[in-house]
């Protein structure tokens, strides 16, 4: 996976709504807590998930990105343009952490 890609599925996966989960049998249509934990934390429910949610949430990923058109501007020439002005921050001599 390059960069973009994974961008793009980041994207996508920020952009399911209920339905497209629901369309998708990676919840039920009443299942609101499955919807509001998936909501509060992606990265946690698509861990915990069993077989079939993970199926349904691939396959709703699937059709979402099919409808979304890529960025004009890409990832990769923004990482590029990104990497050349870097500015490092170092922490203060004296202090032991966040006050």
């Amino acid at each position: 996976m390059i960069l973009r890609e994974f961008h793009s599925t980041l994207r996508v996966l920020a952009t399911l709504n209920m339905q497209d989960l629901v369309d998708a049998g990676a919840i039920d249509q009443s299942d609101d807590a499955a919807w509001n934990a998936f909501k509060a934390d992606p990265l946690l429910w698509i861990l915990c998930a069993d077989e079939r949610c993970s199926v349904g949430l691939w396959r709703a990923m699937e059709r979402r990105a099919s409808a979304l058109p890529l960025p004009p501007f890409t990832i990769e020439r923004q990482a590029a343009v990104a990497h050349a002005d870097i500015v490092q921050f170092f922490p203060r001599k004296g202090r032991s952490g966040p006050r």
